[in-house]
């Protein structure tokens, strides 16, 4: 799977992260070369997962100290440059999972007066997500769109989807937005009124467990790899709504990212394939127990990945 065109640009404006790009795509090859047969070349760097090489250089952003603000300011202005240009329809796609482990508040604050617009707009988005939202110095230019789809909205109203009463949301149904989703849009944002009903459904999802026994963790850091039950919150991208996530202690391991990257499927994949299945349906059956509204939503036919949805809260809570 080939890297964007523009990933060129991205690692000429940082030496540290084109130094880790090089040694990433050498170590992933010595990693994968001797699961191949003898007749098979060693692969190039279009093989290589995509989605991991983007991950990895992220977090490299994130974690490597020796990258000063300048250095991170010019990458930063290569992603705003890339995201005002149409020629690649999967940028921001690829852009937001870069930004989900790049960055944090106290470096997006430090980084903040020195951004470009679309950036900006991009990082309230995800941090808006988190269930605290978007702090108050994280404002954008007046003559951009706010951080949710009014288009969207729109059209809700125009197609009668709203609830017929005065103050009640016009939708906050998951599978509807995913639906009135408008390809033309930077991102699919959900409405404001959806995004609120998720945000207090993830807080009665949490209590509910907490009342029960069971420890989970409302997400408040994108990609957190705490070890445990997570509830997702996600209103810029399917699955919206919230989920539940398992994070396992194995998935940390050497050995685990070894066989990720190598793209083995060994006993220790399978092992935490189905503890993930096990831990997340029993919580799921304790919230639907209790009257939530859940769903195992598979994403094609007979296939083993999954999503752990919770749809709505109790009509009749216990007391």
């Amino acid at each position: 799977m080939r890297v964007p065109v523009w990933w060129g640009a991205l690692l000429a404006a940082s030496e540290h992260l084109a130094a880790f790009d090089t040694e990433q795509m050498r170590s992933w090859r010595e990693r994968y070369a001797p699961g191949l047969p003898a007749d098979e070349e060693v692969p190039d760097e279009d093989d290589m997962p995509r989605g991991i090489r983007i991950f990895q250089l992220g977090r490299e952003f994130m974690s490597n100290s020796d990258i000063a603000a300048a250095e991170r300011i010019r990458v930063l202005a290569v992603l705003d440059n890339v995201l005002g240009d149409s020629a690649d329809p999967e940028r921001h796609s690829v852009i937001a999972m870069f930004l989900r482990v790049a960055l944090d508040l106290d470096m997006l604050q430090e980084l903040w007066s020195s951004l470009g617009p679309r950036i900006r707009r991009v990082c309230v988005l995800l941090f808006s997500s988190w269930p605290a939202g978007a702090p108050g110095w994280m404002t954008v230019d007046t003559d951009q769109l706010p951080p949710w789809n009014p288009a969207l909205v729109a059209r809700i109203r125009r197609d009668g989807r709203d609830a017929g009463a005065p103050g009640e949301p016009l939708v906050t149904d998951p599978f509807a937005v995913e639906q009135l989703a408008d390809p033309q849009e930077v991102v699919p944002w959900a409405p404001p009124e959806a995004i609120a009903a998720w945000s207090d459904l993830a807080g009665k999802v949490h209590a509910e467990l907490t009342r029960v026994g069971i420890s989970a963790i409302i997400d408040s850091r994108l990609f957190d790899r705490t070890a445990g039950l997570h509830i997702g919150l996600s209103i810029a991208h399917p699955p919206y709504g919230v989920t539940l996530e398992w994070r396992s202690p194995l998935e940390i391991s050497k050995k685990y990212d070894d066989d990720l990257y190598a793209q083995n499927r060994t006993e220790l994949m399978a092992y935490s394939v189905e503890t993930h299945k096990i831990l997340l349906r029993a919580a799921l059956d304790v919230l639907a127990a209790a009257g939530f509204q859940t769903m195992v939503y598979y994403y094609f036919p007979h296939d083993r990945d999954c999503e752990y949805r919770v749809l709505a809260p109790p009509r009749n809570p216990i007391t």
